[in-house]
């Protein structure tokens, strides 16, 4: 990509004109859970680029955003950087004739203004800091073409065509480390398309790999030392996650299925049950999102009042023994995302009659936090678990991560003479239910 830069020097002038780069980032003290990170070592320069179809943004102003940390290691003459360009034509990448617009929004080289909590702005270096990017421009605006003389962009009533926005992240004449949380593209306040990291960086992962239109020396043989992903790492203590990989699905809406695709405006979307339970609060692809008021697959039942209702339900294969529920949740009472008023679990056999066993303690507004239910629920046997999602003022509810705890059983029996039990594994459980016991109740989390 970097080779068209000689080209791109007569379209500069224009394009400096015409495009608005917000000036406010905002710093972040801290790295967040999951993001990918690419080294250039002088040897291997590795380069990511995704595409962004056209089918998903509407004739207009879109803003791209991007969470970046350029490395304290990064020297060279060049940079590194994240950029975007935008086709029209989606099989011409990397075609300058086909080029409607360029810019690298963040770039190791450039100094950056933020504002502290106090609101007061001052310059500083970008190197070593998780910075918010963002990047406002028309992908329409055909002025952008009008300085390359071998352009072949198409102008319809004044209006460039774009097929395709590209966002890379890569290195030019530069070697050091970038890691990139997650980017996104906003068109009237909404996200249209975003791509995160929480699950990891799967080179086999067909979905992901469907939103990547050029990779450049990332393979499996270098992962680890030319690239690689931190994912979060939370450990559950005192129990077994046993709804991890098990079959979630959403009900209760005019369209049902799977939390991978039918989250809120095709873009809150993700397992519910693939034991990544991100921390970080973003407005992308890391949570799920229940819909109330937009009809369509996201559009759970509503109760009488301003209450809105989503549900999940966990299918465990066959029935097991459990001694909680637990579901990450983020009550961010802002943005249109709800607070949550009340979460519901229910259980059945059949997947048709459900029976209601308890409610999980909540959290505070504007918030994420583990909702877990109490130490009063009894132990449950079931094949099935429904969660109810009820939640206030906001039209969206984000959930991203559902467990169902089995309490760990562990043998302590150092006296290897004795002949194993023949009573039945269920017995003890109901003897503890009755109060012989008190049943592990792992991670507290509220």
């Amino acid at each position: 990509m970097k080779k068209l830069v000689s080209l791109l020097l007569a379209v500069m002038l224009v394009f400096a004109a015409s495009v608005s780069v917000l000036a406010d980032f905002e710093q972040f003290d801290e790295e967040p859970s999951s993001y990918i990170w690419l080294k250039a070592d002088g040897t291997t320069v590795p380069n990511l680029t995704f595409k962004v179809p056209a089918t998903v943004f509407n004739n207009g102003v879109v803003t791209i955003s991007a969470r970046v940390c350029f490395g304290e290691d990064i020297t060279g003459e060049g940079h590194a950087y994240v950029n975007a360009y935008s086709y029209d034509d989606e099989e011409q990448y990397n075609q300058f004739a086909h080029l409607i617009i360029f810019k690298d929004f963040a770039a190791s080289n450039e100094d950056v203004v933020v504002k502290d909590e106090n609101d007061e702005e001052s310059t500083i270096s970008p190197l070593g800091k998780w910075i918010d990017y963002e990047f406002t421009f028309d992908p329409f605006n055909a002025e952008y073409a009008a300085g390359n003389k071998n352009t072949v962009v198409v102008i319809n009533d004044g209006k460039a065509t774009p097929e395709m926005i590209t966002l890379g992240i890569g290195f030019y004449q530069a070697t050091g480390t970038v890691s990139v949380a997650n980017m996104s593209v906003r068109q009237n306040n909404e996200v249209v398309w975003s791509v995160d990291f929480s699950a990891g960086f799967d080179l086999e992962d067909e979905e992901m790999m469907a939103k990547v239109v050029a990779i450049d020396n990332i393979t499996a043989d270098n992962e680890d030392v030319n690239w690689g992903v931190v994912v979060p790492d939370e450990e559950l203590i005192g129990g077994t996650n046993i709804a991890e990989d098990c079959t979630c699905t959403i009900v209760g809406g005019n369209n049902e299925g799977d939390p991978k695709t039918v989250g809120g405006n095709d873009t809150y979307c993700t397992s519910l049950t693939d034991g990544v339970a991100s921390p970080d609060k973003e407005y992308s692809s890391k949570w799920f999102g229940f819909l109330s008021n937009n009809g369509g697959a996201r559009d759970n039942a509503v109760t009488e009042g301003a209450t809105k209702i989503g549900k999940a339900v966990i299918d465990l294969g066959e029935k097991q023994q459990f001694s909680k529920v637990r579901t990450h949740v983020w009550a961010a009472g802002t943005s249109g995302i709800g607070v949550y008023d009340k979460i519901i679990v229910h259980v059945s056999d059949d997947n048709e009659n459900w029976t209601e066993v308890g409610e999980m303690l909540l959290g505070p507004e504007g918030e994420v936090y583990w909702a877990e239910t109490s130490d009063n629920m009894e132990p449950q046997e079931a094949r099935y678990v429904m969660v109810e999602y009820q939640y206030l003022n906001g039209v969206w509810g984000f959930v991203n991560e559902i467990q169902v705890i089995q309490d760990t059983v562990v043998d302590v029996s150092n006296d290897e003479s004795e002949p194993a039990s023949t009573e039945p594994a269920s017995e003890p459980a109901e003897e503890s239910s009755q109060g012989g016991s008190t049943p592990t109740t792992g991670d507290a989390g509220i």
